[in-house]
Parts: structure tokens; sequence; C-alpha cells
């Protein structure tokens, strides 16, 4: 009985066809080469406004030493420096969501074969990828997964009651007609933004 209900579980969220398994590893990539350019971009505006934090702080302490400036001045106005610059001290934390991204994909293309013909350590294995909790309560299963695939599950569901054809089961898109087709504008436009 668990299995049936983790099959139906797995069919009506996380079965995704192949071509939208690619894209979505295509605009994964894309997304990290962004984050890329624009972290050395950032890395570069930090240096820059640390030279320049600096470059004031040996100013103000020019100042001082000169007694153009007296002490309590110069810690009222190192404190408000310090206040404006307070980002150069601090470390980008590192979020490592390309893996995890690239992991889910991996992880939902092999789901459904393993639930459908793995043994039962590769079926215990893919629930402890997936973060799965099954509860059993008055004969009825509930599946709680880990934040990001429970994120990714109701996305898709969203996706699926504003365009009921995302991600159709058998539905193939008509090759070599040019003509507009208004049923599908939504579909398409939705699947190759970016």
């Amino acid at each position: 009985l668990i299995t049936i209900e983790l099959k139906n579980y797995i069919k009506d969220n996380l079965t995704f066809s192949n071509s939208l398994l690619d894209w979505s590893r295509k605009y994964i990539h894309e997304l990290k080469d962004k984050e890329i350019n624009e972290d050395i971009l950032i890395q570069e505006d930090k240096k820059r406004r640390k030279e320049e934090f600096e470059l004031k702080k040996f100013k103000m302490r020019e100042m001082l030493r000169d007694e153009k400036i007296t002490e309590e001045e110069y810690k009222s106005d190192l404190k408000i420096l310090t206040d404006k610059y307070k980002d150069t001290g601090e470390e980008n934390g590192s979020n490592d969501w390309y893996s995890e991204m690239i992991g889910i994909t991996n992880l939902i293309e092999e789901i459904e074969k393993v639930i459908e013909r793995g043994t039962l350590e590769a079926k215990r294995n893919i629930l402890s990828r997936l973060g799965s909790n099954l509860v059993w309560n008055d004969e009825m299963l509930s599946i709680y997964s880990r934040k990001s695939i429970n994120t990714l599950v109701e996305g898709i569901k969203g996706i699926k009651s504003e365009f009921p054809k995302f991600e159709p089961k058998k539905y193939q898109v008509p090759q070599g007609s040019n003509e507009k087709n208004r049923a599908f504008d939504p579909i398409f436009s939705t699947l190759l933004r970016g």
C-alpha cells in the first residue's frame, strides 16, 4: 500500500518530461553563470569601497594628529564611517543552491524508476535524498519532503492550476506550423522565458 501511495505521489507531483528536465538544467546553468558574473562585480565594488574606507580613516587619523579635530569628533566621525562601510567587512554567505538544484533534477529523473523497480535499499536511499517523512494516519499516507522539494511541488501545482496543459503527459506540439495558436501562447511563453 505504501508503494502504491508513493507511486501516486510521484506521478502527481514529481514526474517531469526529459525536455523539461533538460530545460531546467540549461537555465540552472545560466543562472549560475549570471550569479558568478554578478558576484565578481560585487566583489570588485566591495574591494573599491574597502580601499575608500581605509583612505578616509587614514585622513581622519591625520587630522587628529594635526589637531584639526578633537578626540570626540574623531570617534563620532569614525563611528559614522564604520556604519556607512560596514558591508565591506562582511563575508558573503555561500549558498550552494546550484548543487541542490542540479541534485533535484537528477533525483526527479531517477525517482520514478527506483520506486517502480528498485530494491528496498534503493527506495530508502531515494526517500532519504528527498528528505521525506512518511506519516501513516488512519488509512492515509502523508508525505513530507524537505523545503526545496515541497516548494517545487507547490510551484508546479500552481502553474498547472493556471496552465492545465503545462507539462502535459502525452501531448505533442504540432511541428511545422508557423501560425500562432492562442491556446499555447501562455504555456510556451512561461517555459521559454529567459
